[in-house]
């Protein structure tokens, strides 16, 4: 509706304005001077002080409630009824809430979903004083079976459908896996310990219950407290069951402490009523970042619940609280449907759209010529990257053909040395060889013109003993062959060697001092005597050459020599 100013304002019910208030409960002294800085944890987004009452209203930013205590926190349904929202949400509602009936149904106080802030507090398994963001899900989101029940509950099931077990109908049924009165020891292996099923809690502590009081207050997991218990051989516990312990044994604990300060066994000390007003303290600043945080939840439940009650509605939360505190300022854009001039405002509505695509547009156009300049200047950054690159490889391209020829030069120059030196020693040794086969040489001649020299020739005569009859008649046959004689003696002709022997003989005789001097100098023998002495000369060379005549001139020395001229010839080569 329009108010005289001309503001568009909604009509609300008093109830829902204060459902829709931000409620917190009558804020207490908080003395921050005692407690430190990792006691509270956490960053300051919604909380940003707690020095005074007064830093913590400004911090909140919300009304204090006389009526409502901290003690006292209302369920779901007691929040409705209080405000009187129960018949606005039921009745205003388009679209039935499936599997929410515990909501809105006609027996919602007996199947209420939500437990109190005490029951929830209880089940927690661990708070933490930190500051969580908005999408942050609550500390007790995964120990709840709400999820659960919600999900049973949307389970279609109408009245025609009837499930009915008849009597001979056999029913499925698997056996325990444990014998009774086994304890768990039936497919164990042979000196296992067994978990502790029995073991009682007690607040007089034992060993075992005290070393994991210790370890727990020390900061040791669940997972060591049960090694440590395992490898001292004490109770083995299950990591699963050590937290259940630990929290049962300081429930018991903290009972027997209500029983004797009830029968007067302690009292209340001056040290534990600081430590109470200090645990007071800190445990009020814990609240207030609970509450804190799940008021940042607010607007995120309003989108859900509009979309539950409408599915056309797909309003964000961020939608919702501009929308909502539009509506509480009375600063809220009227609907064009209800507007008294809807054609204006629908062309008022077409320009806004207009201008919004324009900067849109613009923006969008603004974006892309950042990103062409970036790609531009990435562009001509890469192009001098690249023509660094390709200067610096041709550098090490250049650097390495130089080096490879400065190392092929040398491997080059290497191998000519190497070269070098294994000719140089090639030569070497020939020379070594030449010089030795040069002096053998000289020696051998040396001894050969010794041996042949003409004064041991000076007696040798026509009737003196030829130096090859000594010889084989193989030996003899390799002389007539080497003078292109013939070797073939018959039988008839006699002894095969006088024959041979007689042939090289004529042979000799049939050649001229001429021809004779030059054999002789061939074969390295001093010349200057007769015929006579040159045939023999030449002989005597020939059947040394024989390995026969070397045999017979060994046994001949053994045995005596029975031609007792020719030894004597002999003796004097």
């Amino acid at each position: 509706m329009l108010d005289l100013s001309g503001r568009y304002t909604v009509d609300l019910p008093l109830t829902l304005f204060c459902f829709c208030q931000l409620r917190v409960y009558p804020a207490t002294t908080i003395n921050t001077s005692k407690i430190k800085d990792d006691d509270i944890g956490g960053d300051n987004h919604s909380v940003a002080s707690f020095s005074d009452d007064a830093a913590l209203d400004e911090d909140i930013g919300v009304a204090h409630y006389d009526e409502i205590h901290l003690s006292d926190p209302m369920t779901f349904d007691e929040d409705l009824n209080f405000q009187d929202l129960g018949d606005y949400v039921r009745d205003s509602s388009p679209v039935r809430l499936q599997g929410y009936d515990d909501y809105i149904g006609a027996n919602a106080a007996n199947d209420d979903l939500y437990a109190d802030d005490g029951a929830r507090s209880a089940k927690r398994s661990k708070t933490t004083l930190a500051v969580r963001s908005k999408n942050t899900q609550p500390a007790h989101y995964r120990h709840t079976t709400l999820a659960a029940e919600r999900s049973a509950q949307r389970v279609t099931a109408d009245d025609s459908v009837n499930y009915h077990i008849e009597d001979d109908v056999g029913i499925a049924y698997t056996g325990p896996s444990r014998l009774a009165g086994t304890f768990g020891k039936i497919n164990r292996e042979k000196g296992s310990t067994l978990p502790a099923y029995h073991k009682k809690v007690s607040h007089e502590l034992d060993s075992d219950d005290e070393l994991m009081m210790v370890m727990r207050e020390k900061g040791f997991s669940d997972k060591q407290i049960a090694d440590r218990l395992l490898k001292a051989k004490r109770v083995k516990y299950d990591s699963k069951s050590v937290s259940t312990r630990i929290q049962r044994i300081k429930v018991v604990q903290a009972q027997r402490a209500d029983f004797e300060l009830e029968n007067g066994i302690i009292e209340w000390k001056m040290e534990d009523d600081h430590l109470l007003l200090r645990a007071y303290d800190i445990a009020s600043i814990e609240i207030a970042y609970e509450i804190e945080r799940l008021r940042a939840w607010r607007f995120k439940k309003t989108a859900e619940w509009m979309r539950r009650m409408n599915k056309t509605s797909l309003f964000s939360g961020k939608a919702c609280h501009a929308r909502y505190a539009a509506l509480l300022d009375g600063t809220a854009t009227i609907p064009c449907d209800v507007d008294d001039d809807p054609a204006a405002r629908h062309t008022a509505m077409a320009a806004f759209r207009a201008e919004k695509e324009a900067e849109r547009d613009a923006e969008r156009e603004a974006q892309e010529a950042a990103a062409a300049e970036q790609e531009r200047i990435k562009l001509e950054a890469a192009e001098r990257q690249a023509a660094l690159n390709l200067e610096k490889a041709k550098k090490q391209a250049a650097k390495k053909k130089a080096s490879n020829a400065r190392a092929t030069q040398q491997a080059t120059k290497k191998a000519l040395e190497a070269r070098q030196a294994e000719e140089y020693l090639r030569k070497k040794e020939a020379a070594a060889q030449e010089k030795a086969k040069k002096k053998a040489d000289a020696e051998k001649n040396f001894k050969l013109r010794q041996d042949f020299a003409l004064r041991h020739f000076r007696n040798v005569t026509e009737e003196t003993p030829d130096p090859r009859r000594v010889l084989s008649i193989a030996d003899l046959r390799m002389l007539c062959r080497a003078r292109k004689m013939n070797d073939y003696v018959g039988r008839k002709e006699g002894d095969a060697k006088a024959v041979l022997l007689k042939r090289l003989q004529d042979a000799d005789e049939a050649l001229r001092a001429t021809k004779l001097r030059e054999m002789v100098r061939e074969k390295g023998i001093p010349s200057g005597g007769n015929k006579v002495q040159m045939l023999y000369q030449l002989a005597l060379f020939a059947a040394r050459e024989c390995d026969s005549y070397v045999a017979n001139r060994e046994g001949e020395e053994v045995d005596g020599g029975d031609e007792s001229e020719g030894m004597e010839v002999d003796g004097m080569v």
